[in-house]
């Protein structure tokens, strides 16, 4: 009995309780329950990689397409007007 005592205050002061700066992110995200529910099964967990990146590619395009935007604005052929041609 004493030894299994000694065993698990062993372990108690092993923790990382309290010394890990990103230990609220961790609770966090546990508290999601995301690894239950997807990250768990092979195929869901695949499903989640492939959909998520396709979800991210997508946003990083549009935000990239709008910072080039904004960097040449006057400079793009969306931006010269249009001169109708003079009647004769």
């Amino acid at each position: 009995m004493i030894n299994k005592v000694y065993k698990y205050s062993f372990v108690a002061t092993r923790s990382r309780k309290g010394k890990d700066i990103f230990n609220p992110f961790f609770v966090a995200l546990n508290k999601t329950r995301i690894y239950d529910h997807i990250l768990k099964h092979n195929s869901r967990y695949w499903m989640f990689v492939v959909t998520g990146g396709c979800i991210t590619s997508y946003f990083w395009g549009v935000w990239f397409n709008n910072f080039w935007k904004t960097i040449n604005k006057g400079k793009l052929y969306i931006d010269c007007p249009y001169t109708y041609p003079e009647e004769d």
